[in-house]
């Protein structure tokens, strides 16, 4: 084989490699077959025994299981600041068929700075108390946005809907905020919307958006790349919240538990993704 071909070879082999590769360096772990009803409440009950998974920086652990007909997913913090950054900037919960980090479908709730929604007028509330903001998000939103691949492909949808999409958000014993939602597996006549897997796995990420600061600025106005915070393995335990850290890390790894904070400090936006197998 001539020197020529054999340079090529080479660089085929390590241009698959990386592709593979990169396909492959999200965080990966399984979603469980529900083996009870799952309901979109806000209380995380009815996931004992469901293993969570908490990212990198100890403030997110998820829980996902499916059905035949959707996936469920509930994520708990117990962080203050990340809270805040919830109730201020808003949430997308981004899906990828593929089991990638492309941003192909996304639920926005509670709604953030695209929208002109009711975080904009939570910024002070969501700087002092969880609970206050979360009554004003309760009074005024009452609606999700559903985005597409594009950024002009969006639009409103109300929280009560035929389409098979819930969102809820909860706080449990004063210091947890619970997450939920449920999205249709595949597209039918009646779930126009869905994550439709192109085949074992899925891509799920969690993106927050920039809160404003008390001159008026945003903080963060653009996250990082996933890679950049990105979910880490398994607890150890069932239930959320209450194991450590997997991949192999000793010690220290509790996620982490931000009490009522009185600090005014701005959080950065959350950007974690996860590689799910159903």
């Amino acid at each position: 084989m001539s020197r020529i071909k054999i340079f090529m070879l080479s660089i085929s082999i390590s241009f698959s490699f990386l592709l593979l590769n990169g396909c492959s360096s999200l965080p990966q772990f399984s979603s469980e077959v529900c083996t009870k009803k799952i309901v979109i409440d806000g209380d995380n009950s009815e996931w004992n025994g469901i293993p969570s998974y908490i990212d990198k920086n100890n403030v997110l652990a998820v829980s996902v299981c499916h059905d035949d007909e959707y996936v469920y997913v509930c994520m708990i913090t117990q962080d203050s600041q990340t809270q805040r950054q919830i109730m201020g900037g808003g949430l997308t919960v981004w899906f990828d068929r593929t089991g990638s980090d492309d941003k192909t479908f996304g639920i926005n709730f509670p709604l953030g700075r695209h929208t002109g929604g009711a975080s904009q007028r939570m910024n002070e509330e969501t700087r002092r108390d969880f609970d206050t903001a979360r009554q004003v998000m309760d009074q005024t939103t009452l609606e999700m946005e559903i985005i597409g691949s594009k950024e002009t492909d969006r639009y409103l949808l109300p929280l009560v809907n035929n389409e098979g999409i819930q969102a809820k958000i909860g706080k449990l014993n004063g210091r947890e905020m619970v997450y939920e939602l449920q999205v249709p597996l595949k597209k039918t006549a009646g779930h126009p919307n869905a994550i439709e897997p192109k085949k074992d796995f899925i891509g799920l990420g969690f993106e927050t958006g920039a809160i404003a600061s008390p001159s008026g600025k945003r903080k963060g106005e653009h996250s990082g790349s996933p890679g950049e915070s990105e979910g880490s393995g398994p607890s150890s335990q069932s239930g959320m919240g209450r194991g450590h850290r997997g991949g192999g890390s000793s010690g220290g790894g509790k996620m982490h538990q931000g009490g009522a904070s009185k600090s005014t400090s701005i959080p950065e936006p959350v950007n974690m993704w996860w590689k799910v197998k159903l």
